[in-house]
């Protein structure tokens, strides 16, 4: 809460300013449309000419946590204690036709295709882009930053890394098969049909796999946006032929000045797999959604950032009668103290609502937490980043699940 609390004061005394890419400022994901690429050359030959680009990102996490639950990768990997190698690989033909690929591998693991698409401007002289592939789901702002050397921390939010208990391939019995697995979503199990392999839950959002499916975007005055269709849903993107339903999602976002902008999101479709259809009686798959909403924004003064983001998820759930929901907001700050050299501090929050035991006891449905993160990072190279922080984790009844980690992690991207 100090890092947050120092950077409330600090925000009153500072004048605005854009805020810087690299270490000392936040700069969107290279994979993330970008509005003013349609527009970034008068000349035509240079517009028209074929442009590439391959670089490479470079992480390794040292911490106390040999095994994290609370910041778990998609492919079951420990943020925390991690080594991650991303090569991307960017190719325009012109400025109307681009082609992105992104393949990483963790902790020396097999590499995987973390994400490919195309990007088009169909239009001539028109804001208008579109986006298919393998894409990011367009949701939230935290993911066009979460990549370690925009990221002044090495955790990531709540929303976007807690894995829940939920299961699109294994679904509960009843009230009390969903309550008996709380804090187990490393491995969670239910009895009431589906996969029986024991695997890990899904978070509200998920930033660490992408999405089949294609994305519109463009900007109008002062307003940008971006819409489109998937696989899968926000806590469980989809690939080809995997048996996963297809969300519509959308993002929209007021962008008056470089020093602030505020952003919606909104994401509705299909979440379970279609493993679990027998299991269902006379029930659809179709009739099983998951509904997001969130809301953000950023705005910066002087060497200061501040970031703050919101989410609501619900995700309807064979045999609970209730709603089954997630709340989780966080508050980010970064101050940069001289050239290269910052400090930073997240807080987060997330909560469940309740759903009724078979005793008549109103229970959460998984143990609401809360997360403390601060630290520091320094670059005496544009391409190098050292980063330091502490992480404290609570639970507000099972702190025998409390974390309390300390970490440092080495960023490079050439």
């Amino acid at each position: 809460m100090l890092a947050v609390s120092l950077g409330l004061v600090l925000l009153l005394s500072q004048a605005p300013v854009e805020p810087s890419g690299g270490p000392d400022g936040a700069e969107d994901d290279p994979a993330s449309p970008q509005i003013e690429d349609i527009e970034d050359s008068d000349d035509t030959a240079e517009r028209e000419s074929p442009r590439y680009g391959i670089s490479a990102d470079f992480d390794w996490s040292f911490s106390n946590a040999e095994k994290s639950p609370l910041n778990l990768t998609y492919y079951g990997e420990n943020v925390m204690k991690l080594l991650r190698v991303s090569l991307l690989f960017n190719f325009r033909a012109s400025d109307r036709v681009g082609l992105y690929v992104n393949i990483t591998s963790e902790n020396l693991d097999t590499p995987h295709l973390y994400g490919a698409f195309v990007r088009l401007a169909p239009l001539t002289e028109n804001r208008l882009w579109i986006q298919a592939g393998k894409i990011p789901q367009p949701f939230g702002a935290f993911p066009e930053r979460w990549y370690p050397f925009a990221n002044p921390l090495i955790g990531n939010p709540f929303m976007y890394s807690y894995v829940t208990t939920l299961r699109p391939d294994n679904i509960p019995a009843d009230a009390d098969d969903l309550l008996s697995q709380r804090g187990n979503g490393r491995s969670p199990q239910f009895s009431g049909g589906g996969n029986t392999l024991r695997l890990t839950g899904v978070p509200m959002i998920e930033i660490f796999k992408w999405a089949a499916g294609g994305v519109g975007f463009g900007s109008v005055g002062q307003f940008e946006w971006l819409a489109g269709a998937t696989s899968g849903t926000l806590s469980h993107p989809g690939g080809v032929d995997e048996g996963d339903g297809a969300q519509i999602l959308g993002r929209a976002r007021y962008r008056p000045s470089p020093a602030f902008n505020a952003g919606l999101s909104a994401a509705r479709g299909r979440w379970l797999n279609d493993v679990v259809e027998g299991s269902l009686g006379d029930q659809s798959l179709d009739s099983f959604k998951q509904t997001g909403i969130g809301g953000d924004f950023n705005y910066a003064r002087g060497h200061l950032i501040l970031y703050g983001e919101a989410a609501w998820s619900r995700w309807d759930v064979p045999n609970i009668a209730e709603p089954v929901d997630a709340l989780s907001a966080f508050l980010e700050t970064r101050y940069r103290l001289v050239p290269g050299l910052y400090v930073a501090g997240r807080f987060d929050r997330l909560t469940f609502s309740d759903i009724t035991s078979m005793r008549g006891d109103s229970e959460p449905w998984e143990f609401p937490v809360t997360r403390l993160e601060i630290g520091t990072g320094y670059s005496w190279e544009r391409h190098v980043i050292l980063k330091v922080v502490g992480q404290f984790n609570w639970y507000d009844e099972a702190t025998e699940l409390d974390e309390n980690i300390i970490a440092l992690q080495v960023v490079v991207h050439f």
